[in-house]
């Protein structure tokens, strides 16, 4: 269903004593239909609220749903797609690109970027796995967060309510099962022998749906995931004979708790991330003596065998930048339910290790750049040097690894220690991101039937856009 027609509503309270007491409260749902046109139909049994409020950006980025406050949209950026041949056409830095792209690549991954796109090269994301890594619907709420826009609040609803119903629920045997998204784990009872099982599993766009819809229903859906990483990450403290560790799976594993403790208030979810933070300080500041003291520090150094066996080899003591964002991201979140300066400190010191891995070189295989950018390491050795480095790689996740050097030049603020390099390094990676904005916009494309927005991977668009919406108010 098309909505039919949209108003201006001024809400006010605290002016007038209130008068009228709500005695009876209604399940929101009564007032969802189920949803029968655009990206999902009937046949989906997703649903959707017959109305929707969307908010002032203005208010939405300064509300706290998010770990940090955002910079609203500027008021000259559209709410519909934007013509991708002047998007090419113009040049006016790195925010109006963010904000830009943010937009405009999202309409590709709803399939609504042109309708020549053929269905081959258009995203499978009702029957795929894939597009859902790093929680494609949160990163949706992300651009409503800052925007107002109701486009992107309508669709984050929409597949927030399709995404909850691919968990696996309370009571599923067996009990390793429950919260395990169904897509990536077909069949409950095989949950052991699908690699990466846990990673599809995320609480926070169904918290931000509960909070935006009001519905009672997300809240269980939040804790199926968050007892899904109780079960399943005993123990995220490294060390150097565990089988497997990486940033990844300790930053997931740590988000799904700040946001459990914030929608249901349990004190087993505040326990779990307090132990989890204790934990990574302690890995942060040399595991009593089982990093090397010569290390750069702020990285989370672990062995190449425990990170990919594919990727390093044991006795390579080496550290990730980019899975590195997906636990400063949480720690900040963390940060908001503690404010202690030991997480502060924690993301602080992460900075030096995010400055030391990013370095300059003409290598990165952009045409569309000059001659050098700065991009960082795929893996990176602890005394800095290069283990792995990728220009694809390098350039595709500037934008998440610039939110997290944000976020560090922010706390070294906070602490009192500004350190204006972190600044300048954040700065060169949105110059960076801006690179990969334009290789990957391309106004031809529908002639041979692929999106002119293009995005590949799927997830790309969620580990881009998810984490970064912060990132120009850090460097306010």
């Amino acid at each position: 269903m098309a909505l039919s027609a949209a108003e201006d509503i001024v809400v006010e309270w605290g002016k007038q004593p209130r008068t009228l007491q709500a005695d009876n409260l209604r399940d929101p749902r009564e007032g969802w239909r189920r949803v029968t046109s655009g990206t999902f139909v009937a046949a989906d049994n997703v649903s959707e609220p017959d109305v929707l409020a969307t908010l002032p950006a203005s208010y939405l980025a300064q509300v706290g749903m998010r770990s940090m406050r955002m910079l609203p949209f500027d008021a000259g950026i559209a709410e519909a797609r934007m013509d991708p041949q002047l998007s090419l056409n113009a040049d006016p830095g790195a925010r109006w690109t963010y904000q830009e792209a943010a937009k405009n690549f999202f309409f590709a991954i709803i399939n609504e970027d042109d309708p020549r796109v053929t269905a081959a090269n258009r995203c499978a994301y009702k029957t795929a796995f894939e597009p859902w890594l790093y929680d494609r619907a949160a990163a949706m709420y992300s651009l409503y967060l800052q925007s107002g826009f109701l486009k992107p609040l309508r669709e984050a609803v929409r597949h927030s309510d399709f995404y909850a119903a691919q968990l696996y629920p309370a009571g599923t045997t067996p009990a390793e099962a429950v919260g395990l998204f169904r897509l990536k784990t077909p069949v409950a009872s095989s949950w052991a022998a699908v690699g990466n099982y846990l990673m599809y599993s995320s609480n926070e766009n169904l918290a931000y749906a509960y909070w935006l819809t009001g519905d009672d229903s997300y809240r269980e859906p939040i804790r199926w995931v968050a007892q899904a990483y109780l079960m399943h990450e005993t123990s995220l403290r490294w060390s150097p004979v565990a089988a497997n560790w990486t940033e990844r799976n300790a930053g997931m594993a740590l988000n799904a708790m700040p946001i459990a403790y914030e929608v249901l208030g349990d004190a087993v979810y505040k326990d779990q991330m307090l132990k989890i933070l204790a934990d990574l300080r302690w890995h942060h500041y040399g595991a009593d003596g089982a990093l090397p003291e010569n290390r750069i520090p702020g990285g989370l150094y672990h062995y190449g065998d425990q990170h990919d066996p594919e990727e390093a080899r044991a006795g390579e003591l080496i550290a990730s930048p980019w899975m590195s964002v997906l636990v400063a991201s949480a720690a900040a979140r963390a940060f908001g339910v503690t404010e202690d300066p030991g997480t502060a400190e924690f993301l602080r010191r992460l900075g030096s290790f995010l400055a030391a891995a990013a370095k300059r070189d003409n290598q990165h295989g952009y045409s569309t750049a000059a001659s050098e950018l700065r991009y960082f390491d795929y893996l990176t050795f602890f005394d800095g040097s290069s283990h792995t480095r990728a220009g694809g790689e390098g350039v595709e996740h500037a934008l998440d690894v610039a939110s997290a050097a944000g976020l560090s030049y922010y706390f070294s603020r906070y602490l009192g220690a500004t350190d204006d390099q972190l600044k300048t390094l954040t700065s060169d990676l949105l110059a960076t991101h801006m690179v990969g904005v334009r290789s990957w916009t391309r106004p031809a494309g529908p002639q041979s039937g692929l999106p002119a927005y293009r995005v590949s991977p799927w997830r790309k668009y969620a580990w881009q856009y998810g984490p970064s919406p912060s990132v120009f108010w850090t460097l306010q």
